[in-house]
């Protein structure tokens, strides 16, 4: 009689464990559908709960920490993704996650330990090679960084993302045929891909190759019509090709995508100057000021609106404030001593 006893409670524990594992697999998997549909809160709670049952699930951890970096808790994250390797530290997956994360946090040392440790792992584990490559340019180091990049691109031919980012790196070091080739490949992958037709397009421009750049940057905000910088960029091109209106328009849909733009106010004001619109340059320039107290063009544009109103006396501390913060503005001291000739200190014009 006391051996039957024994064998039911032995029994009982043993079921009570089965269904516990059961429970946490039941969470976890509806953690893992709500973490598909882009409900991370919900994903949280569920996993939290399956971790709760099963302290020893590492990929609760894991999909844990992915759902708090998509709610912007990285600090949760990486404790999430450490929980998960400290259960499996052969877990590469959440080495890349968590290096990825330290890069964005500037902690390019920790990053590169766990983005290597997550290669050292898995030898072809292609998103942790492009990520090392994106914190080895980081850190300044242009020819490791190609080296990681061209390796994601041995591995996995078509991807984009890694011939991308070794033409920002090629770019960087002035190579900017090898830099085309490889932003014309990540387009030619992936069709679809707005910043390697922005960052084409930027390279193009400043070759002068006005009539190249302007369809980049058109399929960049064709395809992501919120880019607000490919939309200033365009109208820097329109610009030089003196479509002035199309300029504008551009200038002024990138502030309505993005109202920090200091740049985009500050080319719209350029163009309004051109026109002979003062007024609205001023505020633009000021606008821009407000945004960015640190653009020194800004101000020296807004000396020169305000000179041609004129406002010497305002054009004056303009341009010596656009000089306070670069000393090397050479067209600020030109402008300046322009204003002080209209207002009729030929000394001090003299001297800038």
């Amino acid at each position: 009689m006391q051996k039957r006893k024994l064998l039911l409670v032995i029994s009982f524990i043993l079921l009570t464990v089965e269904l516990s594992s059961q429970t946490a697999d039941v969470y976890y998997n509806r953690g893992t559908e709500k973490l598909k549909k882009g409900d991370y809160t919900g994903a949280v709670l569920n996993f939290t709960k399956a971790i709760e049952i099963n302290p020893n699930l590492a990929d609760a951890y894991y999909n844990r920490g992915i759902a708090k970096y998509r709610k912007n808790d990285r600090n949760g994250a990486i404790l999430d993704f450490t929980g998960a390797i400290d259960l499996n530290p052969n877990f590469s997956e959440a080495y890349n996650f968590r290096g990825k994360i330290k890069m964005e946090k500037n902690d390019y040392n920790g990053a590169l330990a766990d983005l290597t440790h997550a290669v050292s792992i898995n030898s072809n584990f292609t998103e942790a090679y492009n990520n090392r490559g994106e914190v080895k340019k980081a850190k300044n180091d242009y020819s490791g960084a190609i080296l990681d990049f061209t390796k994601a691109i041995g591995i996995n031919p078509n991807f984009a993302e890694a011939y991308n980012n070794r033409g920002i790196t090629k770019y960087g070091k002035g190579d900017y045929e090898g830099a085309l080739l490889d932003y014309t490949k990540a387009v030619d992958v992936n069709p679809v891909f707005a910043g390697a037709y922005y960052n084409r397009g930027i390279l193009k421009y400043r070759r002068g190759d006005y009539d190249g750049a302007l369809p980049d940057f058109s399929e960049a905000v064709n395809i992501n019509p919120d880019f607000a910088d490919a939309f200033n960029n365009r109208g820097l091109v329109k610009k030089k090709t003196g479509d002035y209106q199309g300029a504008i328009r551009d200038f002024t849909r990138a502030v309505e995508i993005n109202p920090d733009l200091s740049e985009a106010y500050n080319n719209r004001g350029i163009m309004r100057m051109n026109k002979g619109y003062y007024t609205e340059a001023v505020q633009d320039y000021t606008k821009a000021i407000e945004i960015n107290p640190s653009l020194a063009a800004a101000y020296d544009n807004r000396g020169i609106a305000e000179r041609n109103t004129g406002d010497h006396a305002a054009a004056i501390r303009d341009h010596s404030k656009a000089i306070e913060i670069n000393p090397d503005f050479a067209e600020a001291y030109n402008n300046r001593g322009e204003a002080k000739k209209a207002k009729g200190d030929n000394a001090g014009a003299i001297l800038d």
